[in-house]
């Protein structure tokens, strides 16, 4: 299975024989390239070559790069040359609306059950069935404001509201952190796809490059609030230990499309569903119906499912 990597300390970085290489203090390490599903370097001093970009690209690894707050701030995408590129992304510019705006509706009651599910997984019963309800009333009125109101308020009570861009406190720095991972995940799949990342359903800010990322990740983005929530470790601002502890997402699973698997696995089925229903080949959506998290300290898992 391929994995995030993240690199901290390093002097030098390149790539070649299919394998990516690091070198610090005369000492090189290597690990293969088809084995790595993100690249995030938050090393200030390293030097890559260009030749290691191109590789990364071809190998179709995206690389997140963070700045000296070590926070996320540029995202690399591998370029696409697949032959349904084309045939895709006209299918998105050419999507009717009420298509769209349908897919939305199906993503946002999505986020909204994995919100309920992981609640309830929590013990937060009350919370959990607060959230469900509102999916209900998807289309009247702003109810994911309402409900990231009432599931921010419930899950991590003690957090100042929640903090986007520059956030100081631990878990909002811990969420973006976690979300830029998983951002990059959702776009590999996205272009490898063949789809244009442009095409959004919902996010259309002009200066978001990734509007149809965003669109996608909605209902994985439990799988960051579960690290999160299960608690930090000791520290001041995103230390290696946090960093570790919210790459933790990656060991949660989803029920999907008739399977239970890893979340990598499970973007990827949501993309190629997406793909499939701007053609016109499916009439709805690929996406997760239940979560599971891995108990701490032991083999068990616990599932939760909404709806």
């Amino acid at each position: 299975m391929s994995r995030v990597v993240a690199i901290t300390s390093c002097e030098y970085l390149s790539a070649s024989g299919g394998l990516l290489r690091l070198r610090q203090a005369g000492i090189e390490r290597t690990l293969p390239l088809a084995d790595i599903g993100a690249l995030l370097i938050d090393a200030p001093a390293l030097v890559v070559s260009a030749a290691a970009f191109g590789q990364l690209g071809r190998a179709g690894v995206p690389v997140v790069l963070a700045d000296a707050g070590h926070a996320p701030s540029l995202v690399l995408l591998p370029a696409t040359h697949q032959q349904a590129a084309r045939r895709r992304q006209l299918a998105q510019a050419h999507l009717a609306r009420e298509r769209a705006w349908g897919a939305w509706r199906a993503i946002l009651d999505a986020k909204l059950a994995m919100q309920a599910a992981l609640l309830a997984l929590r013990g937060q019963g009350a919370d959990a069935h607060r959230i469900d309800r509102l999916r209900a009333r998807i289309g009247a009125g702003n109810v994911e404001a309402m409900a990231a109101r009432a599931y921010w308020r419930a899950l991590l009570p003690e957090m100042p509201g929640r903090i986007k861009p520059g956030a100081q406190d631990a878990q909002n720095a811990a969420l973006n952190y976690g979300y830029a991972v998983l951002r990059a995940l959702v776009a590999r799949h996205v272009v490898a796809a063949g789809l244009n990342p442009l095409f959004g359903m919902a996010h259309t800010n002009a200066k978001n490059p990734l509007p149809l990322v965003d669109d996608l990740i909605e209902p994985f983005r439990v799988a960051v609030d579960a690290r999160v929530a299960a608690g930090l470790p000791d520290g001041d601002g995103m230390t290696p230990a946090r960093k570790a502890h919210v790459l933790g997402l990656l060991e949660v699973s989803f029920r999907i499309g008739g399977e239970t698997c890893n979340v990598q696995r499970a973007v990827e089925m949501a993309v190629a569903g997406y793909a499939s229903y701007v053609e016109g080949r499916r009439r709805t959506l690929v996406l997760p119906q239940a979560i599971r998290l891995p108990a701490p300290d032991s083999g068990h898992q616990g599932c939760g499912s909404c709806g």
